[in-house]
């Protein structure tokens, strides 16, 4: 039976909520200022308000009581919410037009009483709390429990509320400890070197901070520390429209429970909205930790298995009783949300082709077992029968580049290595070449010189900037970087071999076996770098490609990404390409629709050859939504591919939504009849509502550590069958070409919009070193 993380509010999809109008009256009246009016209310008053949709003056209030006149304001606003005494309304949730506005009203609800129990605080978004204390503490992190909680309809099962539990990493010293002046030089490096690991920062990168001034916790970003500076010696301030002659003396007036002292060390940090660095105390400033930086220790602390995550939930349930949505709504109904039967869809796995006409056949039954012999022979038919396709032009010679200092012999295993297992997968004959160097701009020059521009596996040191600086200096080279340290450890399995708790002696075989997946991980990464295709499935579902739109973090990029996956007599059956391009405004989300047409026709162009049969179907997916005029963007790019003749004139192209994370929070799990708890498999589906539908691309078979994460395509009025994108999605995933023993999460080319976006971001992050 399929179980999920969302509880339904009672009594169902009976639900009605009781409003009264509020009228907002001020100098300035817009939406955003609403929204802001709204969270006001709520963190104040403990009161559930939403904006009503297309108004900038009025409120629904969830209540039947009148609402007393509120005034509310700050430095450049004020805003007056008066009862309109008209009299209360319901709002149904059988009527379609009021299930959204009774989900976030539910929601807000939920979030004031979460709130009022003072068992958890919050950071940068109203909807993820964190536990009051942390449940664990090593090596200078402290780790908490991270709640996520959202509010969505269910359609004819009501609405529901998913929580959605995590793990969140911060240093246990405040930044008072880490530049403490008053340290000997030895003290003073290491504690600032652990600072530095902790936030695994290259220069022109900030480090999160968490601000506690004892009355709120505000998220900002570690500026610089000026050694000696002090809260007494920050010279005159001012904040709030009031002139402070330091920054002890700004404590002293506002937070004097706080107890800053004038020779408190003080330090830079710059917060969301404020235009330049400001000086705070430093010890109430603690480090965030990011997950890739915390010790071995807790490198899986993170992974949280079906049951925990369940009991986890449910235990903050319980700390929410008796009434966990306060007087909005009659509560929840016992146990969480479990679907029926009609919504649960189960996606084979389809069948994968390779080269020579050999084939790994669908998995007969949905068994675990079944599932876990399907994937494990991937890898073994690729050894087996070879690539499906492998690009005649391709370079055969694959460079060594290695510091000297390092030694010949372990390059040379290595490259002799990823030689071996190319020779098998492609039924050819790869060759090698050791290039020795002393600094990286030899190293450069020694390349530069040879006949071809090929590919390098490059022995680098761990600054990850170093792989993007042999990058630029190797145009037209497929750089694949092996860090020294991590290679030096392989190679003592190798040689040494690998402990055995059990026999409590060092195993040889094992350490052969551990430098052999350590070879085909890097051989699998550089056969993509030599555009091979190491396997296909034969479709897609409805579609003969896929086109993902993706926005990095930073909003300094963006990626376009085309998969063509279709029969064999066309041209070209299958091909993957990506572009990424500069955004011109990183301070929005939204793509310049003129940039994003050129990029998508640059890159349909790229893939086409000269000849080629015009695409018939086309699933678009934008990473998170589509914003602003985007869409205008899309529809113009098709419009010239269908004149170019690569799109056909009735072409399907459907667009929808599809988010990296799982929106809502939403997880997935199987109960037996026993209760046993456990992930779904891989393929297993489930429609949420009209316009979520959500797909498990990876699952008990595969999984070895946490519950799985599904990918969830939401609708937007173009898309034909939401199914049909899900679909897509799922069997796309299968290219799982850099673990082909393992499920991959997302689908191939918005895998790769998401590597190469994080790639360009690093790359600029070097240039503005």
């Amino acid at each position: 039976m399929l179980e999920t993380n969302i509880r339904v509010v009672r009594p169902g999809p009976q639900l009605y909520v009781s409003v009264r109008r509020v009228i907002v009256s001020g100098q300035t009246l817009a939406p955003d200022l609403l929204e802001r009016l709204c969270s006001l209310l709520r963190r104040r008053y403990g009161i559930s308000a939403a904006r009503i949709p297309g108004s900038v003056s009025e409120l629904f209030v969830a209540t039947d009581r009148k609402v007393e006149k509120v005034t509310l304001e700050e430095d450049n606003w004020q805003l007056t919410a008066v009862d309109s005494d008209d009299p209360t309304r319901r709002l149904f949730l059988s009527k379609a037009e009021d299930e959204s506005f009774i989900s976030i009203l539910i929601e807000r609800a939920l979030l004031a009483q979460i709130a009022s129990r003072n068992l958890f605080w919050t950071l940068d978004s109203p909807r993820i709390w964190y536990q009051q204390n942390p449940f664990q503490r090593s090596e200078g992190v402290a780790v908490y429990h991270r709640y996520e909680v959202d509010a969505l309809p269910l359609g004819d099962a009501g609405i529901g509320i998913s929580v959605d539990v995590s793990t969140a990493f911060f240093s246990e010293h405040t930044l008072e400890y880490y530049f403490d002046p008053n340290l000997d030089a030895s003290e003073s490096k290491a504690r600032q070197d652990e600072f530095h690991k902790f936030t695994g920062r290259q220069v022109g990168q900030k480090g999160t901070l968490l601000y506690d001034n004892g009355r709120s916790k505000v998220k900002c970003y570690f500026e610089n520390n000026r050694v000696g500076l002090t809260c007494g010696a920050t010279g005159q301030l001012k904040l709030d429209g009031i002139t402070y002659p330091s920054l002890y003396h700004y404590y002293t007036s506002k937070f004097g429970a706080l107890q800053i002292k004038e020779n408190d060390a003080a330090v830079q940090v710059s917060f969301p909205g404020l235009d330049r660095p400001v000086s705070v105390a430093a010890r109430l400033l603690s480090l965030r930790v990011m997950n890739d930086d915390v010790p071995d220790s807790l490198s899986s602390v993170d992974k949280i298995p079906p049951r925990q995550r369940k009991s986890l939930i449910e235990q903050f349930w319980k700390c929410l009783e008796p009434h966990p949505l306060g007087n909005i709504a009659p509560g929840l109904f016992d146990g969480f949300w479990t679907p029926k039967d009609d919504r649960v869809h189960y996606i084979q796995l389809p069948e994968i082709k390779y080269g020579q006409g050999n084939k790994i056949e669908s998995p007969d039954s949905r068994s675990i077992v079944s599932i876990k012999n399907y994937f494990r022979r991937r890898l073994e038919l690729l050894g087996q029968a070879g690539c499906y396709h492998f690009p005649p032009s391709a370079p055969r010679t694959i460079y060594c580049a290695y510091p000297q200092s390092l030694g010949e012999d372990i390059p040379e295993k290595l490259v002799n290595g990823i030689v071996n297992v190319l020779n098998k997968w492609t039924g050819l004959s790869f060759c090698s070449n050791l290039v020795s160097y002393s600094t990286a701009s030899e190293a450069y020059g020694k390349l530069r010189r040879a006949e071809s521009a090929g590919v390098v596996l490059f022995i680098l040191d761990e600054e990850p900037a170093a792989y993007y600086d042999a990058s630029f200096n190797l145009e037209g080279w497929r750089v694949k970087r092996v860090t020294e340290p991590v290679l030096r450890q392989q190679h003592k399995y190798l040689t040494n071999g690998v402990w055995d708790k059990k026999r409590q002696e060092y195993s040889l075989g094992r350490g052969q076996s551990r430098w052999e997946s350590f070879i085909t991980l890097i051989g699998l990464d550089v056969i993509q770098q030599l555009d091979a295709v190491p396997y296909r499935v034969s479709n897609i579902g409805p579609y003969e490609g896929q086109l993902i739109i993706d926005v990095g973090h930073d909003r300094q990029f963006f990626a376009v990404s085309l998969l063509i996956v279709r029969s064999e007599d066309k041209v070209p059956a299958f091909n993957i390409s990506s572009q990424v391009q500069h955004k011109a405004d990183h301070k929005h989300e939204s793509i310049n629709p003129v940039l994003l047409k050129d990029t998508i026709i640059n890159v349909f162009k790229s893939a086409i050859r000269r000849t080629f049969d015009p695409l018939t179907s086309l699933l678009i997916m934008r990473d998170g939504n589509v914003q602003g005029n985007e869409i205008g963007g899309i529809d113009n790019a098709f419009a010239e591919l269908r004149q170019l003749g690569i799109i056909s004139p009735d072409a399907r192209l459907d667009i929808v939504g599809v988010h990296k994370e799982s929106v809502s929070s939403i997880r997935l799990w199987d109960m037996d009849g026993r209760g046993e708890v456990s992930n779904a498999i891989e393929g297993t589906s489930l429609s949420v509502n009209s316009s979520l539908y959500l797909v498990a691309c990876t699952g008990e078979a595969t999984l070895t550590q946490g519950t799985a994460e599904p990918v969830a395509i939401v609708a937007n009025n173009r898309c034909l069958s939401i199914g049909d994108a899900a679909l897509s999605a799922f069997l796309a995933a299968q290219l799982n070409w850099s673990s082909p023993g393992v499920a991959q999460r997302l689908p191939l080319p918005l895998k790769r919009t998401d590597e190469e976006l994080t790639a360009r971001s690093d790359q600029e992050i070097r240039r503005i070193r």
